[in-house]
């Protein structure tokens, strides 16, 4: 046997062993990500899509970041003991060097026994943080809180329709600007502690939808509005962040804050008057001809409205029911 034929007999092994456990997988992983809508081109959403492309630039800045350390430290720690007799060095040489007589199997095992969910580490976070999802709902209340600072600046001003077109443009602006924590806030489940807040989050958006409501300008009941308003507010910046970079349409967001106001506010006030008395006053205009309330509850409903569409000036203490309430009144008792 020549000694060419022995060289390539011995790498036969070699060859055998890195097609099994490398070649092979890796061509079957290229044939699965194929099957995809997209085919081999989905492949180059790594670099096209904003989200993978810098998922990938963080991923090569951490393996970078990390070798660059190692290096560092390693050649510290190799120059010093290589200049430096000292009491000790022999052990401390024999530690370094000890976790290199292992296989790579069996050091990724006692890492994983380390920082995995059953290890040091993650018994540690799982106390503090309950599982992963208790961590997550961790990040997701940070998230929300920072979107509920970010809201306190505004304040309240002479247009309420102008304070909801501000506060849903906040709300948008957070999501483009916060894509990955707007994703898990909206994405994961939530803890009690981010249930409250999302809960204050909601009470603020509808303290506003009721000043529009005061105004007369409310098209939809309140609650309506302000389910309206977060669900487009959401969607707008699901749909901005799916789309890519290079496809986005700036008209996009202006036109759905746009459809938004016009779903949920009228163009002027339906209460002519502003304040409690005109508000009454329109009701008790438009109470003739409905068919809802019977005779006697349509006559109840004029007599107060009639008393809360008076001057308040000239009632000075609590006013007494009319005659026709207290006849219906006690015809309600009677009953």
């Amino acid at each position: 046997m020549s000694h060419k034929s022995f060289v390539w007999l011995c790498l036969l092994p070699l060859a055998m062993v890195t097609t099994a456990f490398f070649v092979l997988p890796m061509a079957r992983l290229v044939v699965v990500g194929a099957e995809g809508p997209q085919g081999l081109a989905g492949y180059l959403a790594i670099l096209t899509e904003p989200r993978y492309r810098v998922t990938l630039i963080n991923t090569i800045l951490l393996a970078a970041a990390t070798t660059l350390a190692t290096l560092v430290i390693a050649t510290i720690a190799g120059m010093f003991l290589q200049r430096h007799r000292f009491p000790g060095r022999a052990v401390l040489i024999a530690m370094l060097t000890f976790p290199l007589a292992f296989p790579g199997v069996v050091v990724g095992f006692l890492i994983i026994l380390l920082v995995g969910r059953q290890g040091l580490v993650g018994d540690i976070s799982n106390r503090l943080f309950g599982e992963k999802n208790g961590l997550l709902s961790a990040v997701a209340e940070y998230g929300y809180t920072s979107f509920l600072a970010a809201k306190s600046p505004l304040r309240p001003s002479d247009d309420p329709v102008d304070d909801l077109r501000s506060a849903w443009s906040l709300a948008v602006e957070f999501g483009l600007s916060h894509a990955e924590l707007f994703l898990l806030m909206y994405s994961e489940p939530h803890s009690a502690a981010m249930a409250a807040a999302v809960q204050g989050g909601n009470q603020r958006m509808l303290a506003r939808v009721q000043r529009v409501a005061a105004a007369g300008r409310l098209r939809v009941e309140e609650s309506l509005a302000a389910t309206i308003m977060q669900a487009t507010a959401r969607g707008a910046v699901l749909a901005w962040l799916d789309q890519p970079e290079d496809q986005r349409d700036p008209a996009f967001i202006p036109a759905m804050r746009a459809a938004m106001i016009s779903a949920v506010t009228t163009e002027s006030a339906t209460v002519p008057e502003p304040g409690l008395a005109g508000a009454a006053r329109t009701l008790r205009a438009n109470l003739p001809g409905q068919t809802s309330l019977s005779p006697a509850e349509q006559h109840l409903l004029t007599d107060w409205l009639g008393r809360l569409s008076a001057d308040p000036g000239d009632q000075p203490g609590p006013p007494a029911m009319s005659q026709a309430g207290e006849r219906i009144a006690t015809r309600g008792h009677e009953h």
